[in-house]
């Protein structure tokens, strides 16, 4: 790669990470030192050996500067944001410590974002489990057939569900928006995205490159719980406040009744409080078009055509509550 193309800083928050991040660092590195201005992993008082897995992978890579450092304050979005401060790339790579960069990814979409430094480019992304043998099938529905450029608004009505992995931007987007939000529990990438997709003068794909999410991970801080409803609500309430930037029109406001109806559908039957407020936006910006996605077999699907999908969230409860 010339050396007159951008580098880019590959940014990695790790907390307890030591099984899988020395997998995560060689899919950085194999990306090819002319692509990577640093790697920096931000150990968030992590109590394994993730300090020490990545001291090895530094002597080991010495061609590669990787830094290491600890975070001031606990949380993923305080490594986040920390990791920002740090970097000296004219692009930003996010990567979670669990996650790996398809072979090529960074070049391919590195020479895009060199043509075009306002916009964000986007690469299309596969779960898998346990190794790169066990790949889930490719993301369809709204990743079924993506423009090769969408204007912000575009991209967002679109509702592609995107992991922080399949991102590229140049740092001074990513500097010009306010940091990733420590205090949410719950949807910090898709609220921080939000503000970096709208911030930016659009969204260009790179067809060929990919990344891979780890599924099936226990105790991923994108698992609802209870206490978690109340950041879920903020969230919603920043993307609201984020799209109104790109106006008013039907299709803006059916999208924010569409996010607020997920949150209901997501929460029911907890929290009535912030039920009923999203009620009340929704009310304000018109009938959501959102269906509940809790059914997923066909006997699911059955009993909520039936009798609806608040009953069959309740015979799920219902169910967990009687397992021994």
């Amino acid at each position: 790669m010339d050396q007159a193309y951008m580098k880019c800083s590959i940014l990695i928050p790790a907390y307890n990470a030591a099984e899988f991040i020395g997998e995560t660092l060689a899919s950085c590195v194999q990306q090819g030192v002319d692509c990577i201005e640093e790697i920096i992993v931000v150990n968030d008082h992590s109590e394994d050996d993730t300090r020490g897995v990545v001291e090895r992978f530094q002597s080991e890579h010495s061609d590669f500067r990787i830094i290491l450092e600890d975070s001031p304050s606990k949380g993923a979005c305080s490594a986040r944001n920390h990791a920002l401060r740090l970097a000296q790339g004219d692009a930003i790579q996010w990567l979670d410590a669990d996650d790996l960069l398809g072979e090529g990814k960074l070049e391919a979409q590195l020479e895009l974002l060199q043509q075009n430094p306002l916009c964000l480019i986007a690469s299309k992304w596969r779960r898998f489990a346990g190794d790169l043998t066990n790949l889930w099938p490719e993301e369809h529905g709204a990743w079924g057939h993506v423009p090769d450029q969408s204007a912000p608004k575009d991209w967002l009505l679109a509702e592609r569900m995107m992991i922080p992995a399949g991102w590229i931007g140049s740092r001074q987007l990513f500097e010009s928006i306010k940091p990733w939000d420590a205090s949410l529990l719950i949807n910090q990438d898709g609220e921080y995205f939000t503000r970096a997709i709208v911030a930016s003068i659009g969204v260009i794909l790179e067809p060929k490159s990919r990344v891979y999410y780890r599924s099936e991970m226990q105790g991923s801080v994108s698992q609802f719980k209870p206490n978690k409803a109340p950041s879920l609500f903020a969230s919603v309430e920043s993307f609201e406040q984020t799209v109104l930037q790109l106006g008013k029109d039907s299709a803006i406001k059916t999208l924010i009744s569409n996010h607020y109806m997920g949150f209901i559908y997501r929460v029911y039957p907890l929290v009535p409080e912030l039920r009923k407020k999203a009620r009340a936006k929704i009310k304000h910006y018109g009938k959501p078009t959102r269906q509940n996605d809790v059914a997923e077999s066909a006997v699911a699907k059955l009993l909520c055509s039936i009798f609806g999908w608040k009953f069959f969230v309740q015979l799920r409860i219902i169910r967990t509550r009687l397992k021994p």
